[in-house]
């Protein structure tokens, strides 16, 4: 499970650190606030590295992020794509 911490996200997809084989069988969860869960995404096919996929949008932002597989094992590393908000710009003097 993960949190952003400063930030929230409008999720628009994921991509993968290292290709995903198509016998690991997962579904990535999102949350507002770590408590109600929305299924945004389910593997049911082989992802090369890199390539983004297309999840299911929610209405709102996101803060909480949690894998769930259900088949094979999970090795990988995950890159939300989407719009940021809440960062706090730096000030240069």
């Amino acid at each position: 499970m993960w949190m952003l911490p400063h930030s929230s996200v409008y999720i628009m997809g994921f991509s993968f650190l290292h290709e995903v084989l198509s016998f690991t069988k997962f579904k990535i969860y999102c949350s507002e606030d770590g408590s109600a869960w929305h299924e945004v995404f389910s593997s049911n096919r082989q992802i090369p590295k890199g390539e983004v996929v297309v999840c299911k949008r929610l209405p709102h932002m996101v803060r909480w992020f949690k894998v769930s597989v259900s088949e094979g094992c999970w090795s990988n590393t995950f890159n939300i794509h989407g719009i940021v908000t809440g960062l706090k710009p730096t000030r240069r003097t």
